[in-house]
């Protein structure tokens, strides 16, 4: 029905209405009626009745979103059942989503469980009951969320939020009280003070039970510990305690003995964390009265049988008295016997205290120490009384007659007057000085007094030098110092005497010698322990190619004084002077500061920058008083010769090739190139092509001479490579090298009829060297191999060729040497060993 209907018929309702009121006659009563019947008919297909659900929980509605509380309930217990009931107030049937219709969710889901109705459909009117039970998982407030799900068209999730409590199951908690007062097992009852042979008062103690069950005792309830048989137990009279009640028992302490008393009370029940209950049992038994005596002097006691010493005391006079006391510190009076009595009173002399003590009190005495003479000297004080333990009580009075004494001491030790000697050592002269402390002791028992700053005298007193002492009077067990310097200004002993005056009554004058050497520092220079004296010796380095370094030649330093030795110079320690300082290199040494027999060491390189003989001079300034070596000089020399490729004696036309890439390839002599261009760069001679004659003759040489080789090479790959040199023709080899894949340098000489080979280890991918000479003469060969030697003699046939020429020839059967050749020097001569050393300095 649209909205144009529903209100048309609400203004025919309106209108029959108003036709009623009025009594208009048109319309009687009748027809009104037949018109409201038709539009009560339209209205209620236009709003038809609806579904309405409810839930009550004993006769009270719980609307959805309520809180239904179980209360408190046993943990894991079930609560009473609790009916909940479903009721339809609407017009038409409920119907219910399940089962399980009751659905529970939340924090404690588990807690709550609920029982299906019986039916799930609820007719307009009707109701269906279901029970909820609780039962709390643990302890505390628990939580859940009933929802009903029907078709209820506002309510169709109907929720009741369930809460409930989980208690603890009941048990009983015992708990122990003495006048109210608790007392927690474990803890302590104090029967307070009971004399010996009596009984203190009866204590009861009440046993109350504060849990939720019935409390079981085991009776008997025991005593143990140190001393149980001490105290008394009676009751309690029940082993029962029901809830909130109480059972009483009591204690008497009646002491067996004096003294701290102890027992340990146990009562045995069914509390479940208390099943123990431990109450500590404490009295303290007191004596029978008795006096006590003590004496004391200040707040020191004093015991029968100790040892009281009034120390040192000068002959002939007396100590201030000392007060002693008597105190009674038992619980009756003290009487005493007799005033005390000393076995010296000569040297001891007492005064009387009264003779009755009372509890708590005291009587003073003194004691006054004259020693008659020197030394120790005692006196036994006795005190006569009725203390049951004491009645005897001594005290061994003890002291001595003194008078001063001086002793002196340095660093603990002692130096007796008139036959000791101090000794400083060694001192540097006028640099140094060593300072002594002096320590003068009163090792008497009364003051000593110094007569003024102690003296030196003798021969050598102007190098020593005395300060004042601290103190000139020094009481006794005291002690003051002084210093005593000594500051050598000559080489040698230096002695003088030590004076010090005191009234020490037989050791005054105080003396001791006093004595010290003044060092000085010496410089000394060796060379392997060959030494080199300054001013007089030098140094010859071998002769080097210019260009080239020697071996570093190491110096040692050595300080050869008692002093210490100090290398002055600046900035550098070492240094390098005259016509020629550049050509030779310093390193300097590792310290400047030598002491005593110490040594250090700096070396020497020569590096000549020009041919011909070449000098400079080494200085080293240094600390050592004489002259002639402070500075310390030694010359150095050495000879400079050609570089390497020009020895002194070679022919012309021997250097062939230079390839070093600082200047142009040089070329000397006849040099004939087969195959066009010569190959090698800016830098090298690459021996990368395959040819039998890649480079033709270069020098002829005679036959039967002497020859020498050296190449500088760079292989680059292990395959086999080979290069050969001095060929007689092709048909026959001289000298030839090749590196394979072994990574072996392999130098052969071989006629095809005599062969001798040779190898050592070669480096890829940098430069390598090898030397060759040969000298026909003697029927050997020397090769220098990467700096390695060897060389062997060969068969007299090798010297059979009647002509040679020189020429650099590759006669690999496959790929051709791989790699870079450089600095190639071809001698027609065996150079000697310096001149194949100033060749090997100039190679890579």
């Amino acid at each position: 029905m649209n909205k144009q209907k529903i209100a048309s018929l609400i203004i025919i309702v309106l209108a029959l209405t108003g036709f009623q009121c009025e009594q208009n006659s048109l319309y009687d009563n009748s027809k009104r009626d037949d018109l409201l019947s038709v539009l009560s008919s339209d209205l209620e297909s236009l709003f038809p009745a609806e579904v309405d659900i409810n839930i009550r929980a004993g006769g009270i509605d719980f609307p959805s979103g309520g809180v239904y509380d179980f209360g408190y309930v046993i943990e894991g217990n079930p609560s009473p059942p609790v009916t909940f009931t479903i009721e339809n107030l609407g017009g038409t049937d409920l119907i219910l989503t399940g089962p399980p219709v009751a659905v529970m969710s939340g924090l404690n889901a588990a807690d709550f469980s609920a029982t299906d109705p019986a039916v799930t459909t609820l007719t307009p009117g009707a109701s269906a009951p279901f029970d909820v039970t609780f039962t709390p998982g643990a302890l505390g407030v628990r939580r859940a969320i009933m929802t009903i799900a029907s078709n209820d068209p506002d309510e169709a999730l109907y929720t009741i939020n369930l809460t409930g409590n989980g208690e603890p199951v009941p048990v009983p908690d015992i708990n122990v009280q003495v006048a109210l007062v608790d007392y927690a097992s474990g803890s302590m009852y104090d029967f307070g003070s009971v004399m010996l042979g009596n009984s203190g008062l009866a204590i009861t103690f009440t046993i109350e039970n504060l849990g939720t069950a019935p409390l079981s005792l085991t009776l008997p309830m025991s005593l143990g510990g140190l001393n149980p048989t001490d105290f008394i137990l009676i009751g309690p009279a029940s082993n029962s305690v029901a809830v909130g009640a109480s059972e009483t028992f009591t204690l008497t302490f009646t002491p067996g003995d004096t003294g701290a008393r102890e027992a340990l009370l146990t009562i045995v029940s069914d509390d479940p964390d208390e099943a123990n209950y431990e109450i500590n049992l404490m009295g303290t038994c007191t004596p029978v009265p008795v006096p006590e005596i003590n004496v004391v002097r200040g707040v020191i006691n004093y015991p029968s049988g100790s040892v009281y010493s009034f120390g040192g005391c000068l002959v002939g006079t007396s100590m201030a008295p000392v007060t002693f006391t008597i105190e009674n510190l038992g619980s009756a009076p003290l009487n005493l016997s007799a005033a005390p009595t000393g076995s010296n009173n000569t040297e001891f002399p007492l005064t009387n205290p009264g003779l009755v003590i009372p509890v708590g009190s005291s009587e003073d005495f003194t004691v006054t120490f004259t020693p008659a003479a020197t030394g120790s000297t005692s006196s036994l004080l006795t005190i006569l009384s009725d203390d049951p333990d004491e009645g005897t009580y001594t005290i061994d009075l003890t002291g001595s007659g003194i008078e001063m004494d001086i002793d002196v001491q340095v660093s603990g030790v002692s130096y007796p007057s008139g036959t000791s000697t101090y000794s400083f050592g060694s001192v540097a002269v006028n640099i140094g000085s060593a300072g002594a402390t002096f320590e003068v002791l009163n090792t008497g028992l009364y003051n000593l007094t110094l007569s003024g700053t102690p003296t030196v005298s003798g021969a050598g007193a102007a190098q020593f030098s005395v300060g004042a002492p601290g103190a000139l009077l020094i009481p006794y067990g005291s002690s003051t110092t002084f210093s005593v310097t000594y500051t050598p200004t000559v080489e040698g002993v230096g002695t003088a005497t030590l004076t010090i005056l005191s009234d020490d009554p037989d050791e005054s004058p105080y003396t001791i010698d006093l004595n010290g050497t003044g060092v000085v520092p010496d410089i000394n220079v060796n060379l392997s322990g060959v030494n080199y004296p300054s001013g007089t010796s030098g140094y010859d380095f071998p002769e080097i190619a210019v260009g080239t370094s020697s071996p570093t030649v190491t110096f040692t330093i050595e300080n050869l004084g008692g002093a210490d030795l100090t290398l002055d110079g600046s900035p550098d320690m070492v240094q390098v002077g005259g016509a020629n300082a550049g050509d030779f290199a310093v390193t300097q040494p590792g310290t400047n500061s030598l002491g005593s027999g110490a040594s250090t060491t700096f070396t020497v390189e020569f590096s000549p920058l020009a041919v011909g003989s070449r000098t400079a001079t080494i200085t080293i300034p240094n600390t050592d008083p004489d002259s002639s070596e402070a500075p310390y000089t030694i010359d150095v020399a050495g000879i400079g010769l050609p570089t390497a490729g020009f020895p002194t004696a070679s022919l012309v036309g021997m250097y062939l090739l230079d390839g070093d890439g600082t200047d142009a390839m040089s070329i000397s002599g006849d040099l004939n190139l087969f195959n066009g261009s010569p190959l090698f760069n800016a830098d090298h001679l690459e021996m990368t092509a395959y040819n039998d004659d890649v480079m033709g003759s270069l020098v002829g040489i005679s036959n039967g001479d002497d020859v020498t080789i050296a190449i500088n090479f760079y292989p680059t790959s292990t395959a086999f490579m080979e290069s050969n040199f001095f060929t007689a023709g092709y048909g026959t080899r001289w000298i030839s090298f090749n590196v394979s894949g072994t990574n072996a340098i392999t130098v052969n000489l071989s006629n095809y009829t005599y062969a001798n080979t040779f190898t050592e280890p070669a480096v890829l991918s940098q430069w390598n060297t090898l030397v060759c000479r040969i000298n026909m003469a003697t029927l050997t060969m020397t090769v220098w191999t990467n700096g390695v030697v060897e060389q062997w003699v060969f068969d007299p046939a090798f010297n059979s060729f009647t002509e040679a020429t020189v020429s650099i020839q590759n006669h690999s059967s496959g790929a051709g040497f791989i790699g870079l050749i450089d600095n190639l020097f071809i001698y027609n001569r065996a150079l000697s060993d310096a001149e194949v050393a100033a060749v090997l300095g100039a190679m890579r």
